[in-house]
């Protein structure tokens, strides 16, 4: 099973907050803000066991930077912000429960957005949202493989061929990023061979991606991923 939420807040000069809660199963309680030194503050949350929090800020809320946090589990979390003298900026909590996941190793190591690069290099190598595909980066140098991808398997932009094949698979580096698939094919399993597409009625209820293995997508009525098995 996973779930996904949002928790947001407003700080401003003093350490006051508005915020709106999006979590299913479990209410996610508020945070608490203290200010630091200059224009730092610190925000503390009470964690959920097996919910992975990240950490985003923005200064008008239309745009939002992911910052350095990864935090896991059930106990006391904190983090540092650093306002930058602004007059105010907002900060707000994405986190994910997935019951597969069950240390903070194991969140860092996961790759819950299956862009084929792992938490903790989006959120500390690369900035980028590790629970949204599409922000690993862009594609600076035109070569077909998102620069998130080409930084975390070959350490520069540029050394990795789009169209070479490094395993039998037959799959090039252009295709296994695209499928989430790192480019020594040990990961192979997640390659996907058919999906399948239920419907109740005019309503995609579910959709399933035969791989070797069978992940199966259970929809809610806004077509969010509500659930998901692995078979």
């Amino acid at each position: 099973m996973k779930s996904k939420g949002l928790l947001m807040y407003r700080i401003a000069l003093l350490p006051a907050f508005i915020g709106t809660v999006y979590a299913d199963p479990a209410l996610q309680p508020p945070i608490s803000f203290t200010q630091g030194t200059g224009t730092t503050w610190n925000a503390d949350w009470a964690g959920i066991a097996k919910r992975t929090y990240f950490a985003q800020g923005s200064i008008d809320l239309i745009s939002w930077e992911i910052l350095p946090v990864l935090e896991f589990g059930a106990g006391l979390k904190g983090a540092g912000i650093d306002t930058e003298g602004t007059e105010k900026y907002f900060y707000r909590l994405k986190y994910i429960d997935a019951d597969w996941v069950t240390t903070e190793q194991e969140a860092r190591d996961a790759d819950f957005d299956g862009d084929g690069i792992t938490n903790w290099f989006e959120v500390e190598e690369l900035f980028s949202d590790p629970l949204d595909k599409h922000s690993a980066g862009g594609d600076s140098n035109f070569n077909g493989l998102p620069d998130g991808w080409e930084l975390y398997y070959f350490g520069a932009l540029g050394l990795a061929d789009p169209n070479a094949k490094l395993t039998p698979d037959g799959l090039t580096n252009k295709e296994k990023a695209e499928l989430g698939l790192g480019p020594a094919g040990d990961d192979l399993d997640l390659a996907v061979e058919r999906i399948e597409y239920s419907y109740e009625g005019e309503r995609l209820e579910r959709v399933n991606y035969y791989t070797r293995r069978v992940f199966g997508y259970g929809l809610d009525r806004n077509g969010n991923i509500e659930t998901i098995t692995l078979d």
